[in-house]
């Protein structure tokens, strides 16, 4: 999930448990975005990124990009649709 982190410290400031203090809280982003912008790097197949204002503004569309995403991955030999994984003939996989 993709948001600005004026908005993400701003919300995390209103919460009543963790740091509550601007600094601290960008500074945990920061952080956790290095990783996630890592994991983008190496492999990229494996995330779909959701803008939080795109998942307001048009929810049944953003949510349908997700299900698309998660719906039919390949991972080796095996084809995953949802969370069940189908092992696929060997001429399917050739293609």
């Amino acid at each position: 999930l993709v948001r600005d982190p004026r908005d993400v410290s701003l919300s995390f400031m209103k919460t009543p448990v963790g740091d509550c203090h601007y600094y601290s809280i960008i500074k945990k982003w920061t952080n956790l975005q290095g990783h996630a912008l890592h994991v983008l790097s190496v492999s990229e197949d494996l995330v779909h990124q959701v803008r939080y204002e795109n998942l307001l503004q048009s929810n049944e569309e953003t949510m349908k990009g997700v299900n698309d995403f998660m719906g039919r991955r390949k991972f080796g030999k095996v084809l995953r649709r949802g969370s069940v994984a189908i092992l696929k003939n060997v001429e399917d996989m050739m293609k």
